[in-house]
């Protein structure tokens, strides 16, 4: 069964706290979930194309696969094309790894969040992780606590 999960952050006492609120869609509002984490101090994460970019690095280097970067609806056709050959060839030899991040610097701008969602495949469980902090999959704690987490602190700290 999929699992969702919120990303936030709260600073205190010049610490940085990265939480995943998990639920459930069909018992808990989206909403309402983020009102509640306000509620305890906690600001919503919101994953620009930067750090999608570093999470993508991350599953490559930790044998997991891409299966695709979705964008936002702006985005030229050819370089969607591009992308999705790329990706089919990193299956293959992840050293095309290095190809696809030349073809994603554009996107790279401070706060862009022209990557809308990426999906992964990690250690046997397809995850969704998309821009607004939201991710979903199963066992969410193995890719929350092994590449997302670990890849905010460093650019949030």
């Amino acid at each position: 069964m999929e699992v969702y999960g919120k990303v936030f952050r709260k600073y205190s006492h010049n610490e940085l706290n990265i939480f995943n609120k998990s639920y459930n869609p069909e018992k808990e509002k989206y909403h309402e979930v983020i009102l509640e984490m306000k509620s305890r101090g906690y600001k919503q994460v919101i994953i620009n194309s930067e750090l999608m970019v570093r999470i993508l690095n991350e599953i490559i280097l930790n044998e997991g696969f891409i299966l695709q970067i979705k964008f936002t609806d702006n985005t030229d056709e050819n370089l969607i094309v591009d992308v999705t050959n790329l990706i089919k060839n990193i299956r293959h030899n992840p050293i095309q790894f290095i190809n696809l991040k030349e073809k994603l610097d554009w996107a790279l701008d401070n706060n862009s969040i022209d990557i809308f969602n990426v999906e992964l495949l990690y250690k046997n469980n397809k995850y969704t992780v998309y821009s607004n902090g939201l991710i979903m999959g199963n066992e969410l704690n193995v890719i929350y606590e092994e590449i997302v987490k670990k890849i905010l602190i460093e650019y949030l700290s």
